[in-house]
């Protein structure tokens, strides 16, 4: 039987997640309607430089949580699959002209790799599910 506290969480987690979703979306578009075509960023390397570490550093502790075989590995393989999906996006929705292709090929990189790690981590988790049960 369920506590009303216990089933507070599945009601109130779910609406606020729908709250801030419908924040963000109204958000977007303001930012669509007010922000500049373009921006020239004054650390711009560094912030790339800095995403491709981070990557580096997902990949990384992912692997070494794998080889553990540790239960947090699928959670951070799928939070590295989403930075992939977000360095994918800015690379080619960044990218000028000159360095389009470049930035495909990359995401036709990227976006294999996060699908690989994101199926991975589902498959995973749903086996522990059904040997816990």
């Amino acid at each position: 039987m369920s506590t009303p506290t216990a089933s507070l969480p599945r009601l109130a987690v779910p609406a606020a997640l729908g709250a801030i979703a419908v924040g963000m979306l109204a958000w977007a578009t303001v930012l669509g309607a007010t922000l500049p075509s373009t921006y020239a960023a004054e650390r711009w390397g560094l912030a790339w430089v800095d995403l491709d570490l981070a990557l580096a550093g997902l990949f990384a502790t992912t692997g070494w949580l794998v080889r553990r075989q540790d239960p947090l590995a699928p959670g951070l393989a799928l939070a590295t699959a989403t930075a992939l999906l977000a360095d994918a996006w800015f690379d080619c929705s960044t990218a000028g002209s000159a360095d389009l292709i470049g930035a495909v090929l990359m995401a036709s990189v990227e976006l294999p790799a996060a699908a690989a790690l994101a199926g991975w981590a589902v498959r995973t988790t749903r086996r522990r599910e059904t040997v816990e049960a």
